[in-house]
């Protein structure tokens, strides 16, 4: 709950200072604000587990070429042995957390630079998946993680409300309690990101 609150703060302290930013040259260029939603699809590639595919969706408050949101996510796999060779398991990872980025220069070519970052919690859940058969009694191993994931690519413009993002991605998965299961630097991962945001991005 504390670090929820601490990435609140800073999520408010940014916006603050994009505001105050523009403010000091607002007789010069005018603000742009927006808004968007974002549907993504993510495909991760995690040690040890077969192909695992991501989806969510996020809302973000556009300030001139930089925006600050929210979003959530969901993933399943498999993962095919843990610490024990002869292991296997069904493994749940949703996401939940803050999402902020920019992009860089205009679309009068409709394609230009984009990065960002997210800094997501999730509850972690790790279920027997013995001879391909799925457990769900109740779960081997639950823990609470919290997960870093830096993203850069290019933004298409489809038309004045629509946009579609292609980037590729790392992240970092932190705090993973240690377990006779999975391994948190296992848990790693990169990939490619595929968004659909539409919305009113003034810009």
């Amino acid at each position: 709950m504390k670090n929820l609150i601490v990435l609140t703060i800073c999520v408010a302290l940014f916006g603050t200072g994009l505001f105050a930013q523009r403010d000091s040259l607002v007789l010069k260029k005018p603000v742009h604000v927006g808004m968007f939603g974002a549907a993504t699809v993510q495909f991760p590639q995690i040690k040890n587990t077969d192909n695992m595919t991501t989806f969510g969706g996020g809302l973000a408050l556009v300030v001139d070429n930089a925006f600050v949101g929210v979003y959530a996510s969901q993933g399943e796999a498999i993962i095919r042995h843990g610490v024990s060779e002869n292991s296997r398991y069904y493994l749940e990872m949703p996401q939940r957390g803050f999402w902020l980025g920019g992009t860089f220069g205009d679309l009068n070519r409709g394609v230009r630079p984009k990065i960002s970052i997210k800094v997501s919690f999730s509850d972690l859940q790790l279920w027997d998946y013995q001879d391909n058969v799925l457990n769900d009694e109740a779960p081997l191993f639950e823990d609470d993680i919290r997960i870093l994931q830096l993203e850069a690519g290019i933004e298409f413009k489809i038309n004045r409300l629509a946009r579609l993002d292609v980037t590729l991605f790392g992240a970092n998965v932190n705090n993973l309690s240690p377990n006779d299961y999975i391994e948190g630097k296992n848990l790693n991962n990169f990939g490619v990101s595929i968004a659909l945001s539409v919305g009113y991005f003034n810009n």
